[in-house]
């Protein structure tokens, strides 16, 4: 790692090896994040990371110094990721997603967490999704943020953020349709 001043060794300031501890500490958590935001795409998602680690403590101390640490990154690396969506988006034409649909209480629950789901249909039906929705439930079905939480880190309000989360209903029914069918062909992530 670099220290602030941008010199390599062990004379590092308290605050890189503090950022370095948490860091380590939240890697686990934090790739699965990134791996479900770039639908299973191990380099992709090993390099929103690193990108969002190194612009974290490039910016440490400007920003909610009091925020838990996990919400600070979490926050971090969705914003990072919708920023390289928009870049990307503004050089080819929109696409048309799929579905769209209210949801259940039963899908809610069903939704606990990543854990028991097969990531390969997980991150498939992530990688159908557009990137603000996948970042959306992310956040709010998997980190279990508030809704203001989430469109606060998002960069929006409830009412664009409650369209967002219409998806879900289409993210469930498609990572149950694809764990029991496999890969449909052609089929690509953004």
């Amino acid at each position: 790692m670099i220290d602030p001043a941008g010199r390599h060794g062990v004379n590092r300031p308290a605050m890189s090896q503090a950022f370095e501890k948490v860091a380590v500490r939240e890697i686990d958590d934090l790739y699965r994040q990134a791996l479900f935001l770039r639908a299973g795409d191990e380099v992709e998602a090993e390099r929103l990371l690193l990108d969002a680690l190194s612009r974290a403590f490039r910016n440490l101390g400007q920003e909610r110094p009091d925020e838990e640490p996990r919400r600070w990154f979490q926050r971090r690396m969705i914003r990072d990721f919708l920023a390289e969506v928009k870049r990307a988006a503004a050089a080819r034409p929109p696409l048309r997603w799929p579905w769209r649909g209210p949801f259940s209480a039963l899908e809610i629950g069903a939704a606990s967490g990543p854990e028991g789901v097969d990531a390969d249909a997980l991150f498939r039906a992530a990688g159908r999704l557009p990137p603000p929705a996948r970042a959306a439930i992310w956040l709010v079905v998997f980190a279990r943020w508030s809704y203001a939480e989430a469109a606060e880190a998002l960069g929006t309000n409830l009412d664009e953020l409650r369209e967002l989360m219409a998806y879900r209903h289409g993210f469930m029914a498609d990572v149950m349709r694809t764990a029991r069918a496999g890969p449909i062909d052609g089929e690509m992530a953004v």
